[in-house]
């Protein structure tokens, strides 16, 4: 015998049960025959909600902490870095040895020199180095000098002038030498 049930065929001797899946369920549910009884669980607007809320909430307050961390990173001001120096030229007098370094203090704050090298560029050894610069200060956007005493430097040589500050701050020039 034969039974038609929501458009499949059943044998009456089959204990084979039928398997429904959502769709199907739904389907049958809305026909208003109940061929089986399904439900779907989920969970509640109300706790939903209350997920979202703490899933937010989570976020925002890594999100600041993060931020937070960047910004407390961030460098302060202080004099070393409004300190700022360049070196406007160079001349030498062969006769007496003597280099002359002019040096202008770019910076917002005044500026003590503290030591003057001079290196051949070909080979980077110091030729000479003035430790001995003292009392010179020099006030923001003036331009200072320092002599460098007792070189005998070839024309045609070039060479790496450096000045540095008391505060580490820097300023190179490379120069040839003319006669």
């Amino acid at each position: 015998m034969l039974r038609l049930v929501s458009g499949y065929k059943h044998y009456a001797n089959s204990f084979k049960p039928k398997t429904y899946t959502r769709n199907t369920a739904r389907r049958i549910e809305i026909r208003g025959v109940s061929a089986m009884k399904y439900q779907l669980r989920g969970i509640s607007p109300v706790v939903a909600t209350a997920l979202l809320v703490l899933i937010a909430v989570a976020v925002s307050v890594l999100l600041y902490t993060w931020v937070s961390g960047t910004v407390s990173n961030q460098p302060t001001s202080s004099p070393s870095l409004q300190e700022r120096i360049t070196i406007d030229s160079v001349s030498y007098n062969s006769s007496s040895g003597t280099l002359t370094v002019y040096v202008r203090n770019i910076g917002n704050i005044p500026v003590n020199l503290s030591t003057v090298y001079v290196i051949n560029a070909s080979n980077g050894e110091v030729i000479k180095e003035n430790t001995s610069v003292t009392n010179i200060e020099i006030p923001p956007g003036s331009v200072g000098s320092v002599n460098v005493t007792g070189l005998s430097l070839k024309s045609g040589s070039t060479i790496i002038v450096k000045v540095v500050t008391k505060d580490g701050v820097t300023a190179t020039y490379v120069a040839t030498i003319r006669s």
